[in-house]
């Protein structure tokens, strides 16, 4: 009897040590920013997991409408034939969408949902249907995004943080309940980093082309998207990128040019000078109306914006490291010659007037990384996020999957971390990984709530200024090449 005992004893010492190397383990390899293979585990059961979760969503959680009725009017009226875009409205005002919305919206209730051109669509089987095809949209969006997550390869988010995509309340509402656009314009967005981080620019601005096309907060990337393009590649393959998109915006018009109401379209569909009401604005609640409302307030945030673009342009996306070449150059550059302000436009003449000629090896390696590509476009975005004239709870979408990497890219949380609780010790980690996680949920929390107080708005502004500063900081040094020194 002692014996069993003894040996049953030993089994579950044994068991319990299996257990928990096995839990260390995995545990070890969910915090490797180095491990490829578990993120990519991770992204499949992430991706798998949504599937059944937004299905369940869409059977579980009732529908309430909010635009989808005014998106099928305002495609109906397309369908119907009417190509004045300042006649074609839904019941919540006119279309106000470019033409990509449009197109798109059309497809789904004609071709997918199967109604009628003056039809609605809002029996629940069809807006059932549809949750089901934004449900595919959804998941879709998530691996493309998590493609561009794995393609920074080492300066990405530990494996463990690519569960923070799916974890936001808001914008599984935004993608499988509400079927907004903003969640279209978003995956065209991500498509277009993917390919950047490839280096297929006229690709990756044609497919910022038609996210501009379902709606236009996409042009938020365009800044970086031009530093990047114009400083790593030959001035043919920039100006080659920029026609790309501008032609499919041309030819995305021409139903409504070609009619007759070329001005009407694009007057309606790029309207940069639109009111937003008081009432839904997510990010400016802490301010009175009247000063919500005024022109000042309006030109101030647009020129925050712009000098905002400008001072990461000089500082971070055109800023790189003139050691990681493989090579020593004879003459040693000055700061000025590698800063956006004094080198950029310079480099680009010199270049269009030496015969098309490419960057040197060293700044298309700079400019062209992965995590370099990915890091600018998603800033650009932010910050005009930060600076946004009004947000409404749908533009969430906008920018949400692009926080986590841009919490990692952020190392100026490591240095602080590394300076209150010693370099490279596991406090440090674990502390910095606590801030970036309590930012993201700040985020989230404020997102989520409704309607928005002026506490809920203060707080999001605030924890977009500190993100916001905190890259602005950081130096983005690779890991790769801190371990060589």
């Amino acid at each position: 009897m002692a014996r069993t005992r003894g040996a049953a004893s030993r089994d579950a010492g044994s068991l319990y040590a299996k257990t928990r190397s096995i839990v260390v383990a995995a545990a070890r390899r969910l915090g490797d920013r180095d491990d490829a293979r578990c993120a990519v585990a991770v992204s499949a059961l992430l991706c798998a997991f949504e599937l059944v979760f937004c299905v369940a969503i869409v059977r579980v959680v009732p529908y309430t409408e909010i635009d989808w009725r005014a998106y099928m009017d305002e495609v109906g009226g397309f369908l119907r034939g009417e190509r004045d875009y300042t006649k074609l409205e839904g019941d919540t005002g006119p279309l106000v969408y470019p033409a990509g919305f449009v197109y798109l919206y059309a497809i789904l209730k004609k071709h997918i949902l199967g109604c009628a051109d003056d039809d609605a669509c809002a029996d629940a089987r069809d807006v059932r249907f549809a949750q089901y095809v934004f449900t595919v949209i959804y998941v879709a969006h998530l691996a493309v995004t998590l493609a561009t997550y794995r393609g920074c390869r080492n300066a990405s988010v530990p494996p463990y943080a690519l569960v923070l995509l799916v974890m936001s309340k808001r914008l599984h509402s935004v993608f499988v309940l509400r079927m907004f656009n903003d969640g279209v314009a978003s995956f065209f967005a991500h498509a277009a980093i993917f390919f950047a981080q490839r280096r297929r620019w006229p690709l990756a601005f044609f497919l910022l082309s038609l996210g501009v096309s379902v709606k236009m907060n996409v042009l938020l990337a365009l800044p970086p998207a031009l530093v990047l393009v114009v400083g790593s590649t030959k001035p043919s393959t920039a100006m080659l990128s920029v026609f790309v998109f501008a032609a499919t915006q041309i030819l995305l018009s021409a139903p409504f040019a070609l009619g007759g109401y070329a001005r009407e379209y694009f007057g309606r569909a790029f309207e940069f000078a639109r009111a937003f009401d008081y009432r839904w604005t997510v990010n400016w609640r802490f301010v009175s109306r009247a000063t919500f409302e005024s022109s000042a307030f309006a030109k101030t945030l647009l020129l925050a914006h712009v000098v905002c673009l400008f001072a990461f342009a000089h500082v971070r996306w055109y800023r790189f490291d003139e050691r990681g070449g493989s090579t020593k150059r004879k003459k040693k550059q000055t700061d000025r010659d590698v800063r956006f302000f004094w080198g950029f436009f310079a480099d680009w003449f010199r270049r269009l007037f030496a015969g098309d000629a490419s960057p040197t090896k060293t700044t298309q390696t700079a400019l062209s990384d992965p995590a370099h590509v990915m890091s600018a476009l998603h800033e650009g975005v932010f910050i005009g996020v930060v600076f946004a004239r009004s947000l409404h709870y749908q533009f969430y979408a906008w920018y949400f999957h692009s926080l986590p990497f841009l919490l990692w890219r952020c190392d100026a949380i490591d240095a602080t971390a590394g300076h209150v609780f010693g370099a490279d010790t596991g406090l440090a980690v674990a502390a910095s990984d606590s801030v970036r996680v309590a930012l993201l949920l700040t985020i989230e929390r404020s997102w989520n709530v409704f309607p928005a107080t002026e506490e809920s708005s203060r707080t999001l502004f605030a924890a977009h200024a500190v993100l916001l500063v905190g890259l602005f900081v950081s130096r983005n040094e690779t890991r790769a090449r801190k371990k060589t020194r």
